[in-house]
């Protein structure tokens, strides 16, 4: 596990909040120090901080520069150091401390049990506090259990569960840069999100715990939902589902797929600094 180039930018976007509270933090497993050199040289231009707090093979001082003085670090045992010992596929214990920061970068798709990963990640949070998570998106299959959705992130996210998610990206990372593109709820965009990639993906997410809900979570993919409170199909839907299977797979290989391509297209944005904090455009 590490922080590298992407993790440190989505870290540096969630500091630029005006309402970005980084004073009790935990993160997942004791991340080594991946930041890239021009990212670095960056952080010291902009930060003013010591060089010798980004060159360590843990990324403690790069967390230390961001403000965050003090990091609690969880993990499943202590082979590298933690001092918070819980397996996420557990229901966290009512003793355990709460925190107005949690990151994830990377340890989610390594819980078998990821519904109660995804609660216990809830629960860790203060009200008025942040969640961010860098995962596995397209083409890590193997990586872990999984890859992740973005819908999966904006529904357990969801407003009606007392959250709001301030950013989604993908991040599309190859060995020449980082690219970043913002990414709409489905439910707001009432269509599905589909996202086709030839490279390696990740969905990074900054999300800020409004409220403790009492609502059960009763999650479901949103354009399911639509279509069961709509309760109607539409004439060309009807036309669609009466066709013969072999002309239904044809359109589905052809003009579904060039629709789909063309709906769930993204725009890149640039990072840039200001004032001493990092903000895309």
């Amino acid at each position: 596990m590490g922080i590298d180039t992407a993790a440190a930018q989505l870290l540096l976007l969630a500091r630029s909040k005006s309402d970005f509270d980084p004073s009790r933090g935990i993160i997942f497993g004791h991340q080594k120090n991946y930041v890239g050199p021009m990212l670095k040289k960056s952080i010291r231009r902009n930060l003013d901080t010591d060089s010798g707090n980004l060159e360590s093979e843990y990324a403690d001082g790069f967390f230390q520069a961001l403000g965050i003085s003090q990091l609690d670090v969880l993990d499943i045992s202590e082979y590298e150091g933690a001092n918070v010992i819980h397996d996420l596929n557990l229901e966290l214990p009512p003793t355990m401390k709460r925190y107005s920061l949690v990151i994830d970068i990377g340890t989610l798709e390594h819980v078998f049990d990821i519904a109660q990963g995804l609660q216990n990640i809830k629960d860790l949070c203060l009200p008025g506090g942040y969640v961010l998570m860098l995962s596995p998106a397209n083409n890590w299959l193997g990586h872990g259990f999984y890859q992740l959705s973005p819908e999966l992130l904006f529904r357990n996210f969801d407003d009606s569960l007392g959250w709001e998610v301030e950013d989604m990206f993908l991040v599309r990372k190859n060995l020449f840069r980082i690219a970043w593109y913002p990414i709409i709820d489905p439910k707001v965009k009432q269509m599905r999100g589909n996202i086709h990639s030839r490279g390696s993906t990740y969905v990074g997410v900054i999300a800020r715990k409004m409220k403790n809900s009492d609502l059960a979570e009763q999650v479901q993919q949103s354009d399911y939902v639509k279509a069961w409170e709509k309760q109607s199909i539409s004439r060309a839907g009807k036309i669609y589902l009466g066709l013969p299977n072999s002309l239904r797979l044809l359109l589905d290989l052809t003009l579904m797929e060039l629709l789909t391509r063309r709906r769930g297209r993204l725009s890149r944005q640039r990072f840039y600094w200001n004032d001493g904090k990092l903000y895309l455009r």
